[in-house]
């Protein structure tokens, strides 16, 4: 299989290229190396919120309890879900890059994953109509539509979900996709405010600082995504599974108490909270997933 191939695979994390673990510990090297040294980059994200400074404003999400009772009860009973296929430590350690860093500064992320732009695509279009025919999405509305989008694969869903969240809040991830168009700056702007305006926020509105929804999304959704591949996927639970685990669980909080110390954000925003929902979702989905195996 060539990365080029538009397939359906296994999961996300067994489509990712086979490569030798000195690469993928090369790769996950990288992007920890790049979290305080960070490559130049257009910062639309930073112009995006300036421009929301004054509104529009995004409804905040449902409490972490009533949310994770909805996705255990409502949202992962309506697909016919198994535990994701297990696959190798270089893949994995490769992923861990993934989830730390944007792709678009680490060359040796290309090329390592079958992910086309056109499905990244569809999701947000499916979460921006649907959220204009009802409200702004939860992240339990969020995780329904990708399953759908899906075919109901567990890591797959949640895999572009990740993704997709990321892409429309930084648009730092544009270069590991197959497909990706040539765009104008204000063509990403607007695909960026539209994903804004279609999902629901972590933090209450200010006329100071910014509401940052987009940035809280993908933060939920990489605690989230990590959990569930963390947990379900290694070959067997060890150790160092377990510590990776715990270390994902805290890594925002590394990121504002260690990385931003030497690394500025480029618009203040804590995600915090979007780090408590997302490690919520990613444990109740393991459970669920492993109560029902």
């Amino acid at each position: 299989m060539t990365t080029g191939e538009l397939v359906e695979p296994k999961s996300s994390f067994a489509d990712i290229t086979p490569v030798s673990f000195p690469y993928a510990v090369a790769s996950l090297g990288r992007a920890a190396y790049t979290l305080f040294v960070t490559p130049e980059h257009e910062k639309l994200h930073a112009e995006l919120e300036y421009m929301c400074l004054g509104g529009p404003y995004q409804p905040m999400q449902p409490s972490i309890s009533e949310l994770t009772q909805r996705i255990a009860k409502g949202v992962l009973p309506k697909y016919d879900i198994d535990r994701p296929p297990t696959t190798d430590s270089g893949r994995l350690f490769l992923l861990g890059g993934i989830l730390i860093q944007f792709c678009d500064y680490i060359p040796k992320m290309r090329g390592t994953i079958n992910l086309q732009y056109s499905q990244i695509k569809e999701l947000h279009q499916e979460v921006v109509t649907h959220a204009a025919n009802t409200q702004p999405l939860d992240f339990a509305e969020q995780l329904d539509l990708a399953l759908e989008q899906g075919g109901g694969n567990l890591t797959e869903s949640m895999w572009r979900l990740f993704i997709c969240s990321r892409l429309y809040a930084r648009w730092l991830d544009s270069k590991i996709m197959n497909g990706t168009p040539e765009m104008l700056k204000e063509d990403k702007l607007a695909d960026m405010l539209a994903w804004r305006g279609a999902i629901a926020a972590c933090k209450e509105p200010s006329p100071s600082l910014a509401q940052d929804p987009n940035g809280d999304n993908y933060y939920a959704w990489t605690h989230g995504l990590a959990k569930v591949a963390y947990t379900l996927v290694p070959k067997a639970e060890t150790t160092a599974t377990r510590a990776t685990v715990r270390t994902f669980e805290q890594g925002t909080h590394l990121m504002h108490k260690l990385v931003h110390s030497f690394n500025k954000q480029g618009i203040v925003s804590n995600h915090d909270v979007a780090a408590e929902y997302g490690n919520a979702i990613g444990q109740t989905i393991v459970a669920t997933v492993k109560q029902a195996a």
